[in-house]
């Protein structure tokens, strides 16, 4: 068990720095606005890099991101009073600084409110309703149920492995027979309807903050 738990680590690891080369670095966005998170979850001693500034590079990250939300919401939101930098900076401290370090005469319901009504609520419908994952992984590890039955408890790693390879290839051969059959039967005019009704329901949408 202890070397299963290792090697889960290991590989856990492995995946989890590759988010470091996610374009304009959206999951650690993702960790700043969690109210239960964010700018300080960086400053701890496990991101102490010598070479890296990791807490510093992730809040310019966020500056850079949230500015365009900021001025989309500029002219409804804003009274003519107030600077568009002030609004910048009072925005940014709200979501990076902890609750309990800001001064004790703030509104507690002012975070609320900025959560749900102000740039910050469009960045976060879009950043947090980007999937972690593709269907395809999710569909390969979900084989792993159906294989790691508790009536197969004595299988090996290695067996576990490729009866999940086995079970992805096999569907993928399935779906390449099918795509041939459907292009020997159909003529061209229904194979493009086909494609056509599969190319609706899978259709992308436009961020929900717009």
């Amino acid at each position: 068990m202890l070397a299963a738990l290792y090697a889960a680590k290991k590989k856990l690891s492995h995946y989890y720095s590759m988010t470091d080369d996610i374009p304009d670095d959206l999951y650690a966005i993702g960790t700043i606005i969690a109210p239960q998170q964010k700018l300080q979850f960086f400053s701890g001693k496990d991101w102490d890099d010598p070479v890296a500034d990791w807490h510093g590079r992730y809040r310019a990250s966020l500056e850079r991101y949230l500015e365009p939300y900021q001025w989309r919401l500029l002219d409804t939101q804003l009274p003519t009073s107030v600077q568009p930098s002030a609004m910048a900076i009072s925005e940014l401290e709200m979501i990076c600084v902890p609750q309990s370090s800001q001064q004790s005469t703030t509104n507690p319901d002012d975070e609320l409110s900025l959560y749900l009504d102000s740039a910050l609520a469009s960045l976060a419908r879009d950043i947090l309703s980007i999937p972690a994952t593709g269907a395809g992984v999710e569909r390969l590890f979900n084989s792993a149920r159906d294989v790691c039955h508790y009536r197969r408890g004595s299988l090996s790693p290695g067996t576990i492995r490729d009866l999940m390879l086995f079970m992805c290839t096999s569907r993928f051969d399935l779906k390449e027979e099918q795509r041939a059959m459907i292009n020997e039967y159909l003529s061209y005019e229904e194979v493009q309807a086909d494609r056509e009704e599969k190319d609706t329901k899978a259709s992308e949408f436009d961020p929900i903050s717009d």
